[in-house]
């Protein structure tokens, strides 16, 4: 997040849910933050004054599609993409979103990807009764950096032995 001249890094989970409520007022409440939905705007509250939050989003690019492609009916096929922004990380996830353009009747498949090959592989799905023809850099969807799998392994091995230190000392 940019705040002023100020970057500050913050951790943000992005989840699917159908339930409307908002996470992560851990952050929120200290900072005197106010949450605009008409807007879709954050505002921090610095000093008695609320500041507009630019977010600074470098973990975040746009997939089109690499050239035109003809998926038949009812069927799937690996479609070679690009990013519009290269991605500092080694492991990406490719999911639909809001600004794709896809014909009517295609989806995205999520797919995990290593974002620094030149091309990547999307897997896109027609439940069409005909054939769709996608364009040339065609919006497929967003990707986006993910956590290392070593990260979440780490974590979840200290939780596991937190829980086994803890079983040893009641046996005990």
């Amino acid at each position: 997040m940019k705040i002023t001249n100020k970057v500050e890094k913050i951790s943000v989970y992005i989840l699917d849910m159908d339930d409307p409520f908002i996470l992560g007022l851990d952050y929120l409440l200290p900072n005197k933050c106010s949450v605009d939905l008409c807007d879709m705007s954050l505002t921090i509250g610095v000093q008695g004054k609320s500041v507009p939050v630019d977010v600074v989003n470098s973990s975040l690019a746009l997939v089109s599609t690499r050239r035109a492609v003809t998926i038949p009916a009812w069927s799937e096929r690996v479609v070679w993409c690009k990013a519009d922004t290269p991605l500092q990380a080694e492991q990406c996830i490719v999911e639909a979103d809001a600004r794709s353009t896809l014909p009517q009747g295609m989806m995205v498949g999520k797919i995990l990807v290593d974002p620094s090959q030149s091309y990547i592989p999307v897997l896109i799905t027609n439940f069409s009764g005909s054939s769709r023809r996608i364009k040339k850099s065609t919006n497929v969807g967003q990707c986006y950096e993910v956590e290392a799998l070593a990260e979440m392994k780490r974590r979840n091995s200290q939780n596991c032995q937190n829980i086994c230190m803890t079983c040893m000392r009641e046996v005990q």
